[in-house]
């Protein structure tokens, strides 16, 4: 499937689509009237599964809410969404399509609730209807966890009704009292100031380690290991065969490069080896620029060729090296807000790898991103069979699922990872 059409208006959106009239100026490839809409990506890291909400969801009576008899609540539903897309109460910038897919589900657990008491409408919710719906969250199970949601979890769904209660007045239907009236929805949740819990970290004994292994190996490995993609590539460009005879070839070269290198220990010797040590490069790069200069996941994996510059700063002896980027946490635009982190010798270095890394599929693609990857199947054949339209940033869970191979490589435990 054809990756959707990018937003890349960074100004405001909901306000400029707003006076033109077009209601579902956030979707692309549906149209308002459609069981699924497709939100149009918030970001590069959308581009590949855009988020997807389905109205055609079952109720508590196995009926659709696509079905006719839902037309008017189904018709408020989709206008209570694109106010959510549109406008955040907290900042007044449209939201991120993720973050309207968490909203999107909690609509969901209303409506299903609504269907099973027999609810035709938000305006005849009462606020008894609205203690029970609070009850019933309570006691839904959760897939392999607790039988009951946690208070911070039932915040994110009672916050839902303070859109309701904001854009009343936009809404076909909306409730006919403040669902908040004298407390707000962290009390309703039962949540209390000083029994949160803490936010996760990763302990200094696992910390130390880590990070000391990512820049010895963005410092030291990385030169074998640029140097032994350059011997694949030129093994493989030639001869002819399958991919079984290309790792032959190669594998042949590898241990001919590797026979009279001084250092044997960091020599690459197989196809096989290539690829675990390029998979582990790609984790210490991450661990390296996460550590050493703070960006978060998306800010990093956004990240672009040329990223490293130098600046003169007013009243310093010195130039400042800087990893030029974009963060995108309550930034409306598709390319997020301009930012500029001060990077370390290592983080500089481990740039300077990615660089060397994504070089191919950044030509091949005609795209600047350092993280581009083949989006299934990471063998060697990556390197040398590149399509452009199998290129993709990775997602935020793969990225994870590395990170978690490279502690596992190091004999790492993981105890409450970093929030990054």
């Amino acid at each position: 499937m054809p990756a959707p059409q990018r937003q890349t208006d960074d100004s405001p959106v909901a306000c400029a689509q707003a006076r033109t009239g077009d209601r579902a100026w956030f979707l692309v490839e549906s149209k308002w009237e459609d069981p699924v809409w497709v939100l149009a990506p918030g970001n590069a890291l959308e581009e590949r599964q855009p988020v997807r909400l389905r109205w055609d969801f079952k109720l508590q009576d196995g009926r659709r809410f696509t079905d006719q008899r839902h037309a008017a609540l189904l018709e408020t539903s989709r206008q209570l969404v694109a106010l959510i897309r549109s406008r955040s109460l907290s900042t007044g910038l449209p939201l991120r399509p993720s973050t309207v897919a968490q909203y999107f589900h909690t609509l969901r657990c209303l409506l299903q609730w609504m269907s099973g008491e027999g609810f035709s409408r938000f305006s005849l919710l009462d606020p008894p209807g609205l203690l029970q719906f609070q009850q019933w969250l309570r006691s839904r199970p959760l897939a392999g966890r607790s039988p009951q949601r946690a208070p911070g979890t039932l915040q994110r769904h009672l916050y839902l009704l303070a859109y309701f209660q904001r854009f009343r007045d936009e809404l076909d239907d909306c409730l006919s009292f403040d669902p908040f009236a004298g407390s707000d929805h962290r009390q309703l949740a039962g949540a209390h100031n000083g029994l949160r819990r803490p936010w996760p970290y990763t302990p200094d004994s696992v910390t130390v380690p880590l990070v000391q292994a990512a820049i010895d190996i963005v410092t030291r490995d990385a030169p074998a290991v640029l140097r032994a993609w350059e011997t694949y590539r030129k093994a493989v460009a030639g001869g002819r065969g399958s991919d079984h005879a290309h790792t032959g070839r190669a594998t042949r070269a590898l241990q001919r490069a590797s026979a009279g290198m001084a250092d044997a220990d960091s020599s690459v010797r197989s196809v096989r080896e290539l690829v675990r040590r390029t998979d582990l490069l790609y984790a210490a790069c991450f661990v390296v620029i996460s550590y050493l200069v703070g960006p978060r996941v998306s800010e990093i994996l956004h990240l672009k060729a040329g990223c490293v510059q130098r600046r003169s700063a007013e009243g310093a002896s010195e130039p400042v090296t800087v990893i030029v980027g974009a963060i995108f946490k309550r930034q409306s635009g598709y390319h997020g807000r301009a930012h500029e982190w001060v990077a370390p010798p290592a983080a500089v270095q481990a740039v300077a790898v990615l660089e060397a890394l994504s070089a191919g599929h950044r030509a091949v693609a005609g795209r600047e991103e350092l993280w581009l990857r083949r989006w299934r199947g990471n063998g060697a054949t990556e390197w040398h069979e590149l399509e452009p339209e199998r290129l993709e940033i990775p997602s935020t869970a793969r990225v994870s699922i590395q990170l978690g191979r490279f502690g596992a490589w190091l004999g790492l435990t993981h105890e409450a990872g970093r929030g990054s």
